[in-house]
């Protein structure tokens, strides 16, 4: 017996299963509830990540600031900006001086809190204008 006649004669008993009517429906509904835990978390996260970033600001704007007035830099650049003849005729001098007093490492800390801070605030009103609005779209663009 050819094998393509066995698998036709297989076919022909068996019978083919039928899913219930509302599987269809419930599947989507359990797709959509999906969609909704999963916005409010995500807009939960980077609520969370805004606010710490907002806290956090606080000491690194003053450790930026302390460091600031400690080295000096405060005063060399009010200097550049109040006597701008005197620090033209010595310019590189004063570009280096100005450049070893900078606070490097707290401006670092104090511009990637607020990078952070921005873009956790860009992804939560994003999930929250999705929370208001429906899981009509998708999720292509998250």
């Amino acid at each position: 017996m050819k094998p393509e006649k066995t698998y036709k004669k297989l076919f022909t008993y068996a019978t083919v299963a039928e899913p219930r009517k509302d599987v269809g429906i419930r599947v989507v509904t359990r797709i959509q509830k999906a969609r909704i835990i999963q916005i409010r978390v995500r807009a939960g996260v980077y609520s969370f990540f805004v606010l710490g970033t907002l806290t956090g600001l606080a000491p690194a704007g003053q450790n930026l600031w302390n460091s600031a007035t400690e080295s000096g830099f405060l005063q060399f650049a009010s200097l550049g900006w109040s006597d701008g003849a005197s620090v033209l005729g010595s310019w590189k001098t004063f570009a280096f001086t100005l450049a070893e007093s900078a606070p490097i490492l707290e401006t670092s800390a104090v511009l990637g809190l607020i990078l952070v801070g921005a873009y956790s605030l860009k992804r939560s009103t994003y999930y929250f204008s999705k929370m208001s609005v429906g899981t009509e779209t998708s999720f292509a663009t998250a």
